[in-house]
Order: structure tokens, then C-alpha cells, then sequence
């Protein structure tokens, strides 16, 4: 049975394809910031006061292959890890994990940030760490907002010689799923090759928020603007409606 972990560490309300999450600290928030919500997973199984983990085969919309397991979510030496594995279970060949805190933590503007060791994106793998709009019961899909902060496993990047390093961040929104509702901003973005995400390293993933605009930031230190705009690989104006 072959196995494939993601790992992440987290400050948010998400949900995940295969990853791990770290119990330290992630960064020094800024002047004017004070801490709201951070998950540490410091015990031997998952905070279900905080986090529901799922349980569907049901191809979340993208016709995923995978079954999502609770089997396939744990928690140890002070991270998560979700487990994704190449077996038969409940008709799909293959099983994951995922994880998401609807009704539980929700956050709007502010600085979210996740320290992330991900897999080796084979083909036909796809780790993710995304925000959905807490109101997704009310109000469906796009219509209730999307942010994908980090998504792995593109075929551009297989097709360029640099899936290890390539990822992007998008926003979904719109007033329905049809063709000519649904509308995207995506950003991709290649890791130097000094660099790349998957190097059996810990990376940190910021989103800065506030009612004007969204940035996001690959392994940003610190605050400074000359870092913020190394670090940055999404940036939008946002209106609230």
C-alpha cells in the first residue's frame, strides 16, 4: 500500500488534501495584530471541538478518485497529518483526508498563517489548503466565496519540469455554478529553485486580509515592504458586498 503525507501547521479555518501541521510558532504578528485562534495539535488525536474531520466519497465537486477516511487524519509529536493511500476502500482506489472548521472557527479580515511540509506531488496527487465561505450551507457555492491559498500538483507545473516548485492561490466567487456565473482570479507562482515546497521542509503560508485588499506570501519573514514583496504570489483589490 503506497502512502503520501501532507503536513501543516495551522492559524485557520481550512480544509486539506494530504498535508502535516506544526506546532510552532509560525511568525511574529505586526504591530496592531493580536492572536485570535491557532490550533497547536499538542494532544494524540485531532480537536473535534475546533475541526470536523469528513467522511464522503463523493468527489467534492472535482471528481476527486479518492475516499476521505477518518482513518487517514492523526495527530502526533505536535502536528496533523493527513495520510493519502492507494487502496481499495468503498468503490475509489484510492483514500484521504481532509479536514475543515465550518461552524466551529471562522475568520474574516486579518493575517492567516499555516507552516506546511508538503508531499511529493505525483501525478494525480493534489494537496490543497483553502478557506470556504462559512455561510456555504445558506448561500452554495461559488456565491459563498472561496480562497484557495495553496494548491499543489498542476499539470503545468509536471509539464514545465517544476512541480515541486510550481503552486498557485485563486479566488472563486459568483452567483451560481453555471459557466457564466462562476468567476476566478488565479495567480501561479514557481519557487526558487533554492527553494522549492517539496524539500521535506516546513513552508510558511501567509494571507494578509483587510477590507481593501488580499495578499498571499511564500515563506514571508518578517514585515518589512522589500520582504513583502519578495515573499508575495497573490495579490487582489477586494469589494465587499
Amino acid at each position: 500500500m503506497k502512502k503520501n503525507k501532507l503536513y501543516i501547521s495551522a492559524f485557520l479555518l481550512a480544509a486539506l488534501m494530504p498535508a502535516k501541521m506544526s506546532a510552532q510558532a509560525v511568525d511574529t504578528a505586526p504591530d496592531g495584530y493580536q492572536l485570535v485562534w491557532q490550533d497547536d495539535f499538542n494532544g494524540n488525536s485531532l480537536d473535534e471541538t475546533a475541526w470536523n474531520i469528513e467522511v464522503n466519497g463523493d468527489g467534492g465537486g472535482n471528481q476527486e478518485m479518492q475516499f476521505y477516511r477518518r482513518d487517514n487524519v492523526s495527530v502526533a509529536d505536535g502536528n496533523l497529518v493527513i495520510t493519502a493511500r492507494r487502496e481499495n476502500y468503498s468503490g475509489r482506489q484510492f483514500t484521504s483526508g481532509r479536514v475543515n472548521s465550518r461552524s466551529k472557527a471562522a475568520f474574516k479580515h486579518g493575517i492567516i498563517q499555516a507552516r506546511i511540509k508538503m508531499p511529493k506531488t505525483a501525478n494525480g496527487l493534489w494537496p490543497a489548503y483553502w478557506m470556504m465561505g462559512n455561510d456555504y450551507a445558506q448561500s452554495g457555492w461559488p456565491r459563498c466565496g472561496e480562497m484557495d491559498i495553496v494548491e499543489m500538483g498542476h499539470f503545468n507545473g509536471i509539464n514545465n519540469g517544476t512541480q515541486d516548485r510550481y503552486f498557485s492561490g485563486t479566488l472563486h466567487y459568483g452567483r451560481s455554478a453555471s459557466n457564466e456565473d462562476h468567476q476566478q482570479l488565479s495567480m501561479d507562482f514557481t519557487a526558487p529553485e533554492t527553494n522549492p515546497v517539496e524539500n521535506d521542509e516546513y513552508h510558511i503560508f501567509t494571507v494578509e486580509w483587510d477590507g481593501d485588499n488580499l495578499n498571499m506570501y511564500y515563506d514571508l519573514e518578517g514585515y518589512m515592504a522589500a520582504q513583502k514583496r519578495r515573499a508575495r504570489y497573490f495579490t487582489a483589490g477586494v469589494t465587499e458586498s
